[in-house]
């Protein structure tokens, strides 16, 4: 079940010894990503959680990551919709060449799940931009006007 760490922290941490199922596993780790508590725990990331706290292997932490959503495989960045597959498409290609000139990963400027849910959601001011996974104050002001207007021009 989930407990403190210490009386004072208000950050929860699994305790994989009272965990009887990988269902429970995956059930505690939404609750954590809920509520962001892997951040207040001071890790960069979810898996970064994982992996330091939780003893996981990156590969493991990757694949529980992927089961709760967190995590979407670049294969599963699909739409039926032709128009959300354009955007899709274009935010891929922002995003290649946005890595590609500051020497970063691409799931560094933005995320899989971040960049489906733009292309979904075809934000069209920075307050929309703020209501989309993973983009927060520092994404805004590093790529908002640049995201803003890849999905204007489309």
């Amino acid at each position: 079940m989930l407990t403190q760490c210490e009386p004072t922290n208000p950050v929860l941490h699994l305790r994989l010894t009272e965990m009887e199922t990988r269902e429970s596993i995956l059930e505690h780790l939404k609750d954590i990503s809920e509520g962001r508590l892997w951040k207040k725990a001071g890790h960069s990331s979810l898996q970064k959680y994982c992996e330091k706290e939780l003893g996981y292997s990156p590969n493991e932490a990757r694949e529980l990551l992927t089961q709760i959503g967190e995590i979407i495989p670049s294969s599963h960045l699909k739409s039926q919709d032709p128009a959300v597959q354009f955007r899709i498409d274009v935010l891929r290609a922002w995003r290649k060449e946005k890595a590609r000139s500051l020497e970063i990963p691409a799931y560094q400027v933005i995320s899989n799940r971040t960049l489906l849910e733009l292309a979904e959601r075809a934000p069209s001011t920075h307050e929309n931009l703020l209501t989309i996974y993973g983009i927060g104050e520092k994404k805004l002001e590093a790529y908002g006007i640049e995201i803003l207007s890849s999905l204007r021009n489309i």
